[in-house]
């Protein structure tokens, strides 16, 4: 999700987000002789009709990554709500371990990053850790540059963004 994140430009998913909130507005779908018809869509359905219809030239990738999304998070729900104390801080570790690996290093991610965000955000001492571990990034002068700033970056957006962070 990672690349697929970073090959999407950021123009395409705001002109997508602008399309579907006037077809959601309007109520309205064209159909294929040109006349528009009342439908109650869902947003699924309208981010496929909006993809499929050549006239707007959104990059596909986009519904990909929407959707990719939409099932972590979803998938996030359920496990956080039916997982032990334990279960959840094994899948907070290995998630923790693939946000090195994969997010960090990674530049020009502008979504993927809020599913551990979202996860961190359902206990606090998760959030401690993982402000903990990017603040010891940012000190560590053997990090390379770009880490410790993209580090920094991290830290900035929990702490401005995060109502759950607590000033303590």
């Amino acid at each position: 999700m990672c690349r697929i994140d970073v090959n999407v430009p950021r123009d395409d998913v705001e002109s997508l987000n602008e399309l579907i909130n006037e077809e959601m507005s309007s109520g309205k779908v064209k159909t294929e002789d040109g006349k528009e018809m009342d439908v109650q869509l869902d947003k699924c359905q309208v981010i496929n009709n909006i993809i499929s219809d050549s006239v707007y030239g959104i990059n596909p990738l986009v519904n990909v990554l929407d959707l990719c999304l939409s099932l972590v998070f979803e998938y996030l729900e359920s496990f956080i709500t039916t997982s032990t104390e334990v279960e959840l801080d094994s899948f907070f570790e290995s998630m923790f371990s693939s946000f090195e690996t994969e997010v960090l290093p990674s530049f020009g991610v502008n979504h993927v990053q809020f599913i551990y965000f979202y996860l961190v955000s359902q206990q606090p001492s998760y959030v401690q850790k993982l402000l903990e571990f990017l603040w010891k990034r940012v000190l560590n002068v053997n990090t390379a540059a770009v880490y410790r700033v993209q580090c920094m970056a991290y830290i900035a957006g929990i702490l401005s963004r995060a109502n759950y962070v607590s000033v303590k």
